[in-house]
C-alpha cells in the first residue's frame, strides 16, 4: 500500500515539474494560452449579453456576470448535463434581476442551442477530417543511439510547437 502511495507521489512531482518548466521556459505559449482563454472568456460573456439583448433585456455588465456565474454555478451540480437545474437557476436570478421567469429559461435554452451548434459542428469536422488530425499535431518520439526511443520499441507522440 505505501508503494502505491510513493509511485503517485512520485507522478505528482514529474506532474509538477513539468508545469513549472512550462511557466518557466515557455513563456510565449504561456501568454498565447492566457489570450485565448481571456479571449474565450470574454466572447462567451458577450454572446451572453447579446442573448439577453435579443430577448429585449436592458441587461448590464453586472447582470451578464450574475447570470454567466449562476450558469457555471449550475453546471457543477450532480445532474446528468445539469437538465432542468440551469432553467431553473436562470429563471430564478432573471427574476432576481427584474426580468420574467420565462426570459430566464428562454436565455437558458437559446444558450444550451449554441453549445449543441458548436459540439455538432465539431463532431462535423471530425467526420470530414478523423483522427488524421492527430498525426498533423504530433510527430513520433525521436529513436536514441541504438534505434530505440527508450520505452520498449513504442512510440509516444510529441506535441509540434510552430513558433
Amino acid at each position: 500500500r505505501l508503494s502505491f502511495i510513493a509511485k503517485v507521489m512520485d507522478k505528482i512531482g514529474e506532474f509538477e515539474l513539468t508545469i513549472i518548466k512550462f511557466f518557466k521556459h515557455d513563456r510565449k505559449v504561456l501568454y498565447q494560452c492566457l489570450f485565448l482563454s481571456v479571449l474565450g472568456g470574454a466572447s462567451i460573456l458577450l454572446a451572453m449579453w447579446l442573448i439577453m439583448v435579443f430577448l429585449g433585456l436592458d441587461a448590464s455588465f453586472l447582470d451578464v456576470i450574475l447570470v454567466s456565474t449562476l450558469t457555471i454555478i449550475t453546471f457543477l451540480l450532480p445532474i446528468p448535463g445539469s437538465l432542468g437545474s440551469t432553467e431553473t437557476g436562470e429563471a430564478l436570478i432573471f427574476k432576481m434581476l427584474g426580468y420574467l421567469p420565462e426570459s430566464g429559461v428562454a436565455f437558458s435554452l437559446i444558450f444550451r442551442s449554441i453549445d449543441f451548434l458548436k459540439v455538432l459542428i465539431g463532431f462535423l469536422f471530425l467526420s470530414e477530417f478523423g483522427l488524421r488530425i492527430g498525426s498533423v499535431l504530433f510527430k513520433p518520439a525521436p529513436k536514441g543511439e541504438n534505434g530505440s526511443n527508450g520505452n520498449g520499441g513504442q512510440t509516444e507522440p510529441t506535441p509540434v510547437i510552430k513558433e
